[in-house]
């Protein structure tokens, strides 16, 4: 079984990853639905006149979002943690108890 941590760290690098690589694309889709340009084509060669960077304006948020869950994240294992470890010191742990 894996660690807390490692699966909190590669869930992160997945996400990180997903909005890297989605984010271009939810920005074309975005600028063709409201309607400023008639294919994506035209779409796609307004942003390219505009620089690549505004791919990906707006992903901050994104990225500050993801601190916010990671922090809570992280704040809720540490607690299960301690949970656990006062039933150790009780002798109520049970292992096999879905929490």
């Amino acid at each position: 079984m894996m660690d807390d941590s490692k699966i909190i760290i590669s869930g992160g690098f997945a996400g990180i990853a997903q909005i890297l690589t989605g984010h271009p694309f939810d920005t074309v889709k975005v600028r063709y639905i409201e309607g400023d340009h008639k294919t994506i084509l035209s779409c796609l060669k307004c942003i390219q006149e505009e620089g690549y960077k505004s791919f990906y304006r707006g992903v901050s948020i994104f990225f500050l979002t993801f601190l916010d869950i990671l922090k809570f994240v992280t704040s809720k294992i540490k607690l299960i943690k301690l949970n656990q470890i006062k039933l150790i010191k009780l002798n109520q742990f049970n292992p096999n108890q879905i929490y």
